[in-house]
């Protein structure tokens, strides 16, 4: 439990490299799986047309 905090006057960020780029690499799966899907529904979608 060893994170650091930086303190603004706006705002407080909590500093944690690790889940940081845990999160990052999760939503480049979650954006990959999304456009994949959509590839495959608009190539279904041709494919029945024509």
């Amino acid at each position: 439990m060893n994170r650091t905090f930086e303190q603004e006057p706006d705002r407080i960020l909590i500093v944690d490299p690790l889940t940081d780029n845990r999160a990052r690499r999760e939503s480049w799966k979650l954006m990959a799986a999304i456009a994949f899907m959509g590839l495959a529904f608009v190539a279904g979608c041709l494919g029945s047309v024509l």
